[in-house]
């Protein structure tokens, strides 16, 4: 714990708040589905969309990540709001909208946000930086999803002001990362 870095801990802060905001899947096909936003059959193809995005955004994710290092995670939180503002509605464009957005969100925190992890810990205690990191992601994200699950029960805006709140929360806290935020990430230690 103490080999880590004050600013590991900053990011995994962050992090988790990024998350926490981030809106589960299965919680938007349960709304497509109650609200008869789409035809039944064309939500799995929604979440197929989203996959096909998040996959396509992982390459630029993961160049523009060793390009300005933490400073691409900065649009995490911005998209993560409008995603779950679009997505959370009853029409059927501004649903699309947010759910290419979740893809691109998921394609940044798959490949960025947790490659950030390997430049802010040592060597020698990277193991267990990606394992708290990993245990404080997951917790952080099943928290965020039960939570919106239970608000959607009090109505959708309920879910959107919750990740919103969040994401806003996760911008101040990338303020914590000013230090570190464009510092680009060590050259490899191998050579070519």
């Amino acid at each position: 714990w103490r080999s880590l870095p004050s600013a590991f801990w900053r990011y995994t802060v962050f992090s988790a708040l990024a998350v926490a905001g981030l809106a589960q899947f299965p919680l938007i096909a349960y709304h497509l589905g109650y609200r008869q936003v789409v035809a039944e059959p064309w939500i799995p193809l929604l979440y197929a969309v989203a996959m096909g995005v998040d996959g396509l955004v992982a390459i630029g994710a993961g160049l523009a990540y060793d390009r300005a290092g933490l400073a691409s995670l900065l649009l995490v939180p911005i998209l993560t709001a409008a995603a779950a503002a679009l997505a959370f509605t009853t029409a059927v464009l501004p649903v699309v909208a947010g759910v290419v957005l979740w893809g691109i969100v998921m394609g940044l925190v798959e490949t960025n946000m947790r490659a950030a992890v390997g430049d802010l810990s040592p060597r020698d205690a990277r193991g267990l930086a990606y394992g708290i990191f990993n245990t404080v992601f997951g917790l952080s994200w099943l928290a965020g999803g039960a939570a919106m699950g239970l608000l959607y029960w009090f109505g959708v805006s309920q879910v959107v002001l919750f990740a919103v709140a969040l994401e806003l929360l996760a911008l101040a806290s990338f303020r914590w990362l000013r230090p570190t935020l464009f510092r680009r990430p060590a050259p490899s230690s191998t050579t070519r």
